[in-house]
């Protein structure tokens, strides 16, 4: 992999800022017990029907069962729109997703059926996967992405990032 394939912190940060201002209105959650969630990403390598038997049982155990995390947010799930949700499907958990289409890629965020949720779909930053969601928390509300930045993406992407 090259330098240029991963992302810094400070410009995940600069992405996350961009996105929670225009659908948050600065609103952001204080820590305290009504707010506290579990949440999570992992970088599932497949998540295809042919491919997930496994890894999506492990997901569920591990993750929703054992950890009981209430959003999960998954990279390179490469999925294309030839899957249904269905087939990607974790009990009590609701996926929202943004599929490359093509070979790797992808990402989705599950969250828990107990959380109001609202997907957030006018996203599309060129060479960037991004999917958001918008969660409720008493009377706040949480934005939560998962992006992932492929290493074959342009150098616009960087470009943005940077900015």
């Amino acid at each position: 992999f090259s330098a240029g394939a991963f992302f810094s912190f400070f410009q995940l940060r600069a992405i996350f800022e961009q996105i929670f201002s225009k659908f948050s209105d600065g609103l952001r959650p204080k820590a305290g017990a009504e707010n506290q969630l579990k949440i999570c990403n992992v970088n599932m390598r497949s998540l295809k029907p042919d491919d997930r038997s496994v890894k999506i049982d492990e997901m569920h155990s591990t993750l929703c069962i054992e950890e009981k995390f209430d959003i999960i947010g998954v990279t390179e799930t490469w999925l294309d729109d030839s899957v249904d949700d269905a087939s990607v499907s974790l009990p009590n958990y609701e996926v929202f997703r943004r599929d490359r289409n093509r070979h790797g890629g992808g990402v989705a965020i599950y969250v828990n059926h107990s959380l109001p949720v609202k997907h957030l779909q006018d996203f599309d930053m060129g060479g960037i996967e991004i999917v958001c969601v918008e969660v409720k928390l008493a009377l706040k509300r949480l934005l939560v992405a998962c992006i992932y930045r492929p290493p074959s993406s342009r150098l616009e992407a960087d470009t943005f990032l940077g900015e």
